[in-house]
């Protein structure tokens, strides 16, 4: 027979049976065979999304909630072992949960009338609320088997009726974003409150993905949402079951409290973070540490026009860093093997690095600088690229100029790999004495004396022979820095010889390294700018 609301029209029979007991009105008990249930995961049995589909509409009907990620893989564990849709609500009816919506002691008609409320968003219409409640009265039919058919119908509903579709959309939307959470690691914590937004808009489905934390401080179990939003931090976070290919806004930035991120299922070798840097003011500092992520991408979004960004990634064990957006100036402090510089529109871009670690621009002109003791690669374009530590600098094509910080000793110093004389610029003023900031007596800059002959030594003197050597003044009484260059090895050194008054190479001397015999003679020097072209 049919039914007079469009919404629901009854699409089969089915034999039914309970597998627990429970008192629906005071003067009947449905009985059953009491059955110990085990835990049965997707490691042990074949499960389906459309097992996991049946499971998730379940919850939503019986319980008012998304399943905990446990729980999916219980009751679709026992799909897969072969129980039914039918089977698997009657005994969901029949747990505590399910109470919420269908306390003890409820009629029939109380139960398909708490259905129509809790689940289809509306009050049953009477002639609805009359046929279901008939089914449910007829001889051996169940709660369970009843509601199972009822979340058939409304799940797969494509009729012309404005309630019906409204209903439709509402639970369908309701039991995907009940899915989400279930699937990719969702807590029993957050299992009501992620659904609490959900309506027949399918948008909303994608905002219940979005854990907000406005006031941030300790544990966050971000399991079941792919999008962490994070206000302000009043101590260390530690965020944990972070899904792979997750995003992590941060509406403000402290340099003061750490950011923990740690990863549900590290065992991928691929697994990707975004993270949107705060821009909310002009000093912004990130302090994360990640656990399990291979790749980061790290975005900046400010309608400010000078700010600065400074992220601090720890010991994060990272592959790869890409860095997007704009800012005055952006501070990436990382070891990751590769930080990738090429989308970055802002200004300045510099990185602390490790051994190892490759910070490489675009094909365009770049304003790059690492310190520590990776590789700088600047790539096409007319770069300025500034390095200290052991870093080791590639300009690539174009016209480079390169700024060589300190420190510079004996064993650390900046390597140019492709230095290009007659089109490349090197300025050292970091590197050499201004003896202006001495005294009024020195009132013109002043960067040093440029010795372009190349210092020879016999056959077999030592590296650091030609470092004293070139450390050694070349007069008796030499009042400003000077510049002296050698060859060694199959590279060009040039050393700077800040102590006149020390016949060695000290710590107030620097070197730098040319890789290739290249003729550093033909350099010119500007000893007010410390510039060689």
């Amino acid at each position: 027979m049919g039914h007079p609301d469009a919404l629901f029209l009854s699409k089969r029979s089915q034999t039914l049976r309970i597998c627990s007991s429970i008192r629906i009105r005071a003067s009947k008990i449905i009985p059953c065979v009491s059955k110990k249930l085990t835990l049965l995961t997707r490691d042990y049995m074949s499960t389906t999304a459309a097992m996991r589909t049946s499971v998730s509409q379940l919850y939503v009907a019986m319980f008012g909630r998304a399943p905990d990620a446990a729980g999916l893989d219980f009751w679709t564990g026992l799909l897969g072992a072969g129980q039914s849709v039918t089977q698997i609500a009657d005994t969901m009816f029949g747990v505590a949960p399910a109470r919420n919506y269908f306390p003890d002691g409820s009629s029939n008609e109380q139960i398909i009338a708490s259905f129509y409320l809790n689940v289809l968003g509306r009050t049953a219409d009477a002639e609805g609320l009359a046929f279901w409640t008939t089914k449910l009265n007829t001889a051996g039919a169940t709660p369970g088997s009843v509601i199972a058919e009822m979340v058939d119908v409304i799940a797969h509903y494509t009729g012309t009726n404005a309630a019906g579709i409204t209903s439709a959309n509402l639970f369908n939307n309701r039991a995907e974003a009940a899915q989400f959470y279930g699937e990719n690691g969702g807590s029993l914590a957050n299992a009501t409150a992620v659904l609490a937004g959900v309506t027949k808009d399918d948008a909303s489905v994608l905002q219940a993905r979005v854990l907000h934390k406005q006031e941030s401080i300790g544990a966050i179990d971000a399991g079941g949402y792919s999008e962490i939003v994070i206000g302000s931090l009043s101590g260390d976070v530690a965020i944990s079951n972070v899904l792979d290919g997750s995003t992590l806004r941060l509406l403000t930035g402290s340099m003061d409290y750490d950011i923990d991120v740690a990863l549900l299922d590290a065992s991928g070798t691929a697994d990707d973070l975004r993270v949107y840097l705060p821009g909310s003011s002009m000093y912004n500092y990130a302090n994360l540490h990640l656990e399990g992520f291979e790749r980061l991408q790290l975005v900046s979004e400010s309608t400010q026009r000078w700010f600065t960004e400074t992220v601090r990634l720890g010991d994060s064990d990272l592959e790869f860093i890409s860095v997007v957006g704009t800012g005055h100036l952006y501070y990436v402090q990382s070891e990751a093997d590769l930080v990738d510089a090429s989308a970055f529109s802002g200004s300045d871009f510099s990185a602390g690095t490790a051994a190892g670690t490759r910070v490489v621009g675009s094909s365009g002109a770049d304003k790059l600088t690492a310190v520590g003791s990776g590789w700088l690669e600047g790539r096409g374009g007319d770069d300025i690229l500034s390095a200290g530590g052991r870093v080791t600098v590639v300009g690539g094509a174009g016209k480079d100029s390169f700024n060589v910080g300190g420190p510079a000793s004996a064993l650390e110093y900046v390597t140019i790999e492709d230095f290009t004389i007659g089109s490349d610029k090197l300025y050292m003023s970091s590197l050499v004495t201004d003896w202006k900031s001495l005294g009024q007596q020195y009132p013109i800059p002043h960067h040093g004396t440029w010795n372009s002959t190349p210092i020879i030594l016999g056959a077999g003197a030592t590296f650091q022979a030609y470092l004293d050597a070139a450390a050694a003044s070349s007069a008796t009484y030499q009042l400003y820095a000077e510049l002296n260059w050698f060859r060694f090895g199959g590279s060009a050194y040039m050393v700077v010889n800040n102590a006149w008054w020390s016949p060695t190479f000290d710590e107030r001397d620097h070197v730098v390294k040319f890789t290739g015999m290249i003729d550093l003679s033909q350099l010119s020097y500007d000893t007010g700018t410390a510039a060689f072209t």
